[in-house]
């Protein structure tokens, strides 16, 4: 049941892509009522680790033998949409990156199928760089918090194959710091919903206290900031968030963020 949750509200993050609704605040509505709750329903990349998608497996198994194939589709279409949503997240990566992954440098952080964990079985993220190194990006960065790099390197050698690591002149490298891990990348990916990856809010401004109160000297009018249109919202660009997008790098001197 709580994989389907998960299917469901990444199935429903599509739809709110198409149509410019923001799925943080459809979930929260979702949630808030009591009949169905605000557990597992943050939209990602899907469900990972050792027991979703092995649990659902043997439920399909028992529908099949006990000949209803209704039910059997209806729970293998849970692990399909599973499967669907780490395709069109790698495909938005690269359709906001102009179309290629080829000569950029992308940065995963998050490689555990969980926050707060160090488990890697079935993981997610290691589905989506699958997917990614297929475009031939000139290198992937990996950071987890939790993880050993030695450890998840290990387990992409395994798993993927022991040339693609940097060591091996692969593009994949494991960082132990997560500033080092982004610096020069083109996009940075949160693949784990991790407390570190997440924005602190910003200072609030200390008022100045009672008899001390100085002349304050305007501060300069600066020039009007450029707009970041990323997160897009549909998977497919539209061609003034495209022109934005290209716009913002010639101001950075950049390619991309």
């Amino acid at each position: 049941m709580l994989a389907q949750r998960i299917s469901s509200i990444n199935s429903i993050s599509a739809i709110c892509e198409k149509t410019g609704a923001d799925i943080d605040e459809v979930a929260k509505s979702i949630g808030m009522d009591p009949r169905i709750g605000n557990k597992y329903l943050k939209a990602g990349i899907g469900f990972g680790g050792s027991c979703f998608r092995k649990d659902v497996l043997s439920l399909v198994y028992l529908a099949e033998t006990l000949g209803l194939d209704e039910v059997a589709e209806y729970w293998t279409q849970v692990l399909k949409v599973n499967e669907w949503q780490r395709n069109r997240f790698a495909r938005r990566v690269v359709k906001c990156l102009n179309g290629t992954l080829a000569g950029k440098k992308l940065t995963v952080l998050g490689y555990a199928f969980k926050k707060d964990t160090n488990d890697t079985r079935e993981s997610p993220a290691l589905e989506c760089i699958k997917i990614l190194l297929e475009d031939a990006p000139s290198e992937i960065a990996v950071f987890d918090p939790c993880c050993d790099p030695a450890v998840v390197s290990d387990e992409i050698s395994r798993l993927v194959g022991p040339e693609v690591l940097t060591a091996n002149g692969g593009p994949i490298e494991v960082y132990g710091d997560a500033y080092a891990a982004c610096s020069d990348s083109h996009a940075i990916l949160t693949m784990t919903e991790c407390d570190e990856f997440k924005n602190s809010p910003s200072p609030s401004s200390s008022s100045p206290k009672l008899g001390s109160l100085q002349p304050q000297k305007s501060a300069p009018k600066s020039k009007k900031a450029a707009v970041d249109p990323r997160p897009f919202q549909h998977l497919e660009p539209t061609e003034s968030e495209i022109l934005s997008l290209t716009s913002l790098s010639v101001r950075m001197g950049v390619g991309s963020v």
